[in-house]
């Protein structure tokens, strides 16, 4: 049976410390030549509409350990936009809901089942709070309590969750 997890599901469930340790797994695992890993593709799909894209991004791993492999995709529409004199791709949110689509599939390395289809906003901001906090972990010292942080999008709450997890932070 496959799971379908919202990302309301899977933010009940999943801590940071629970995504500490499952990324902790995946880079030493990686580093021992136990996990594989495709880098990020993007493909570009210019639209007749002022500066616009569609996106598909995917990428995929696998931690032997774990018994599992992940593919992670996402489905935007970008614009060409400049913001303070520097060009950039906006993501527009147009899905259902004003939303953009992310999803990961996760499958069983041992019967090759589809095991899950989770949505991945919530997911994503965990790993990616995850492999920061084991960055500092595996960085700063020991004693260290200050944090200076550029930028406070969705993603830094979750940066700030893993600095905390790792290393006794002032707040």
């Amino acid at each position: 049976m496959t799971l379908i997890l919202s990302n309301e599901d899977v933010e009940r469930v999943l801590t940071m410390q629970d995504s500490l340790k499952a990324m902790e797994i995946t880079f030493t695992d990686y580093a021992a030549a136990k996990a594989v890993n495709r880098p990020r593709s993007h493909t570009y799909t210019p639209l007749d509409e002022d500066g616009k894209f569609y996106c598909f991004k995917s990428m995929d791993g696998a931690v032997a350990r774990l018994g599992v492999h992940a593919l992670r995709v996402t489905s935007d529409i970008l614009a060409d936009t400049v913001v303070q004199g520097t060009k950039r791709f906006e993501m527009l949110g147009l899905g259902a809901g004003k939303k953009r689509l992310g999803l990961v599939l996760l499958f069983s390395l041992r019967s090759a089942d589809l095991l899950a289809i989770m949505q991945d906003d919530y997911l994503q901001r965990m790993r990616v709070g995850a492999t920061s906090g084991l960055a500092a972990k595996s960085l700063s010292r020991e004693d260290s309590q200050i944090v200076g942080m550029f930028g406070t999008g969705w993603q830094a709450g979750a940066q700030i969750m893993a600095l905390c997890a790792v290393r006794n932070i002032k707040l």
